[in-house]
């Protein structure tokens, strides 16, 4: 396995590195794979999961791209008027650029949490591109159900009322302060209607939900009933895991996300047009340079030109 860093865009603002087979064994007829930030974490994901990750995809022969979107982590913030959500796809645009020009790859899947699963969705429905996404704790609408098991966990749980009455007091006597992050979700019909596009074009998907987002759902089978009689064409999986929280603190529970994100992978009919090689993650050379795959990812020093190549970090 071997990684390049490239500074890349109109303006040569937004950074990230490239994850491949070291041997050249990248196949063009895969698809590359995109690592989107979560939240304002850095490219390295919450406890440098996006590493791992795109190390793990990169022996089963995948491009992989983990950048950090405009101001975020080493990225420079865009100077323009645009809304967020259109300077992140913009910014992915970019990247998809970057992999379509040096690696001639033309389609992408999408990886995001929180926030990043949010972004994968929009830059899915906008870009035909993307032929598949893997959505961490993505968007969610409670049911009658979800009430019904939120209601009894609460009910069961003394060590959720005392947290949920210290809230209401915090509430009710301290200085007010205007929020500094809102996760405002669209329409539910919208983001059904938007599905059903995706899955007839052929998109796959697969949602995964931890028990950080007990606010709005609870369990599995929530995601399908929430939308009705949808027709997703078979092509959503979904998984609910009730013991991991939202940022996967646990190594167990980052190597059970990663165990089945490399496995949908390698299920779906783009990996099944000649077998996978699995390669396992070495050390990367890149300008002279043993760079190993444990350590922390350090932040990049100095400047590389536009789709330039720098130390592998």
């Amino acid at each position: 396995m071997k990684e390049e860093v490239y500074q890349f865009g109109k303006d040569a603002t937004l950074v990230g590195i490239v994850s491949e087979p070291a041997t050249g064994e990248a196949r063009a007829q895969l698809p590359a794979v995109i690592l989107l930030n979560a939240g304002l974490v850095h490219r390295i994901g919450p406890f440098r999961s996006s590493v791992t990750l795109a190390r793990r995809l990169a022996a089963l022969g995948y491009v992989v791209l983990r950048f950090d979107l405009s101001g975020l982590g080493d990225s420079e913030t865009r100077k323009d008027s645009r809304s967020e959500n259109e300077r992140a796809l913009e910014d992915v645009r970019e990247a998809i650029e970057l992999l379509s020009q040096t690696r001639g790859v033309q389609s992408f899947v999408l990886y995001g949490l929180c926030s990043g699963a949010d972004y994968a969705h929009a830059i899915a429905t906008a870009d035909t591109r993307i032929v598949g996404a893997v959505m961490i704790d993505a968007y969610g609408w409670r049911t009658a159900k979800w009430a019904w098991r939120r209601a009894t966990d609460l009910l069961f749980n003394m060590r959720k009322w005392r947290f949920r009455i210290h809230r209401i007091l915090q509430r009710q006597f301290a200085t007010s302060h205007p929020e500094t992050y809102v996760r405002e979700f669209p329409p539910k019909e919208q983001v059904r209607a938007e599905l059903e596009t995706l899955t007839a074009r052929g998109v796959n998907m697969l949602f995964i939900y931890t028990a950080g987002v007990p606010t709005y759902l609870n369990y599995r089978e929530q995601f399908f009933e929430m939308f009705g009689a949808a027709d997703f064409k078979k092509r959503i999986e979904v998984e609910f895991y009730g013991k991991t929280d939202h940022t996967f603190f646990r190594f167990e529970d980052r190597e059970r996300l990663h165990d089945r994100i490399c496995n949908w992978m390698t299920s779906q009919q783009w990996a099944r047009i000649t077998p996978l090689k699995s390669e396992a993650p070495a050390p990367c050379i890149e300008a002279g340079i043993a760079c190993n795959t444990d350590p922390a990812e350090p932040a990049i020093a100095g400047a590389f030109p536009a789709h330039g190549r720098g130390p592998c970090a």
